[in-house]
C-alpha cells in the first residue's frame, strides 16, 4: 500500500554542505518519487534555478505558501536569479559567449536557457528556472549541444532586442 506524499509544491531546505538555503519544486506524483517516499519519507525535489534534482528528507522541507502580491519567498529568490543572470548576459558583448541568456516562446511564456560552452561548431546551453510556469522548450529540452548557427539566431535576436529597448529607454 502506498501512502500519499504530503501535499507540498515550493519548497526550501538548508544545505548542510554550503550552509545556505535551497529552493525547489516537489515531485509528487513521479513513480521514482511515490517509492523513495514509501520507502523513507524521501522524495524527488527539483531544483528551482538548474536541471538537476535531489533526494530530501520530506522533514528536512519547509513549504512555501504561493502568493503573488506580494511575491513569495521562491518567486522571489527566482526573480533575483533571473535578474542577476539578465544583468551579467547583457554584460558580455554581443553574439555568442558561455553566459549569454536566450529565451524560447512556449506557451503562454518562454523558457530561459543559457550558454554554458562554446565549441567552434557547437555551442552548450542548460535550462533555467527562471519562469514562474517553468516553461521547457519541447526542442531543447534540459539543455544539450545544438549547431552553432541556431543558437547564434537566438542570441542575436535577444542582443537586438536589448539594443531596441536600451536606445529607447535613453530617448525616453
Amino acid at each position: 500500500m502506498t501512502t500519499p506524499i504530503p501535499d507540498l509544491y515550493y519548497v526550501k531546505w538548508l544545505d548542510r554542505q554550503s550552509g545556505e538555503w535551497k529552493y525547489g519544486v516537489v515531485d509528487r506524483f513521479s513513480a521514482a518519487s511515490i517509492q523513495y517516499y514509501n520507502d523513507g519519507q524521501q522524495v524527488i525535489v527539483d531544483d528551482a534555478i538548474y536541471p538537476i534534482h535531489y533526494v530530501l528528507n520530506v522533514d528536512a522541507l519547509t513549504d512555501i505558501s504561493p502568493t503573488f502580491n506580494p511575491l513569495d519567498e521562491y518567486h522571489e529568490f527566482i526573480e533575483r536569479e533571473r535578474d542577476a543572470a539578465h544583468t551579467y548576459a547583457r554584460s558580455l558583448p554581443d553574439g555568442v559567449h558561455v553566459g549569454k541568456m536566450l529565451t524560447v516562446p512556449v506557451g503562454d511564456g518562454c523558457a530561459f536557457y543559457v550558454v554554458t560552452k562554446v565549441n567552434k561548431k557547437t555551442v552548450d546551453i542548460e535550462w533555467r528556472g527562471f519562469s514562474p510556469d517553468r516553461w521547457v522548450d519541447f526542442r531543447f529540452r534540459g539543455g544539450g549541444r545544438e549547431p552553432k548557427e541556431v543558437i547564434e539566431q537566438l542570441v542575436g535576436r535577444e542582443d537586438a532586442m536589448r539594443r531596441l529597448f536600451s536606445r529607447q529607454g535613453a530617448q525616453a
